[in-house]
């Protein structure tokens, strides 16, 4: 049995100290670099405690 899955992605978030928006991350993209460390972190209160967890 062969089974084929479609999904599309309607949006898409991501983050990284020093890149904020849409076009921080395409700029990025087009020539990325290696972004420096810091202990800096997303506010993510929004999730359960639980779901944070486990993210």
């Amino acid at each position: 049995m062969n089974f084929l899955i479609n999904f599309n992605i309607a949006q898409w978030r991501a983050w990284a100290p020093g890149l904020e928006s849409v076009d921080d991350w395409q700029a990025w993209s087009r020539q990325p670099v290696i972004l420096p460390t810091n202990d800096a972190a997303p506010d993510v209160s929004f999730l359960p405690a639980m779901q944070r967890r486990r993210l």
